[in-house]
């Protein structure tokens, strides 16, 4: 594994902080009217969220496709620059942050900031899962060894062309420890740039039970989980890969 240590230029694109939630009983998406007026500073951009279901049916021999308006989910949030983003749902609460990255320390004040006015409006009983997920991309050259980046690089088979265009991987790996899970997923994809590709690298880091909505345990939770996508990551790339994020 790649010595762990603090990237000043990150190939982090999107970081974000998910909970779901237990609310009482037949909760109303009406719980959100009165945020906006409180948060309207940093999220001037509102938009409603709502749920659709959708179906298919076989009638007469013809097939329709039918969507159907379950009605107000909650409330999407956006600061002035797009790059805060918050989501207050009858299921749960998601804050992420875009590029440019600040830092883990950062990410989680605006989450707890956010989350304590989710608290407010909803009274949620418990929290039944709860996820920090990172999303990082960095560019390569097309005809690369796989295995000067990758610890677990992709290898095509003997005799078909190469470079390789497209590659997909989804893992989901267990921390003994405490029980967590991370979800990976490891991508190569086109780049704009001649003679150049893009490698995703996608972790999210899961907690499920039932836990507090508040206190240290949550905050234990949320860390112990940014801890497990750390040990992934740098597992997960070289040492020769990390230098050019340094």
């Amino acid at each position: 594994m790649a010595r762990p240590r603090h990237l000043p230029n990150a190939p982090i694109t999107e970081a974000l902080v998910d909970l779901r939630v237990r609310l009482p009983a037949d909760p109303d998406a009406q719980i959100f009217a009165g945020l906006p007026p409180r948060i309207a500073n940093d999220y001037p951009q509102i938009e409603p969220l709502r749920r659709f279901e959708g179906s298919i049916r076989l009638s007469g021999g013809q097939i329709s496709h039918v969507t159907e308006d379950k009605g107000l989910l909650g409330l999407l949030l956006r600061s002035a620059d797009g790059k805060q983003v918050a989501q207050f749902r009858l299921d749960g609460f998601t804050h992420n942050r875009l590029h440019p990255y600040t830092s883990w320390t950062q990410v989680l004040q605006e989450a707890r900031r956010l989350w304590e006015l989710y608290r407010e409006c909803a009274s949620p009983e418990s929290v039944t899962r709860a996820a920090v997920r990172y999303i990082n991309h960095f560019e390569i050259p097309a005809d690369a060894d796989m295995g000067h980046y990758l610890t677990d690089p992709p290898v095509a088979p003997d005799r078909v062309g190469r470079p390789l265009k497209h590659y997909l991987k989804r893992v989901v790996v267990e921390d003994p420890a405490s029980g967590f899970q991370a979800t990976i997923h490891h991508a190569i994809e086109p780049s704009s740039a001649p003679l150049r590709r893009i490698v995703l690298l996608d972790i999210d880091a899961v907690a499920s039970g039932a836990y507090p909505t508040a206190g240290d345990g949550l905050d234990a939770v949320l860390e112990e989980l940014h801890d497990l996508k750390n040990r992934v990551f740098f597992a997960s790339l070289t040492e020769a890969a990390l230098e050019m994020f340094e």
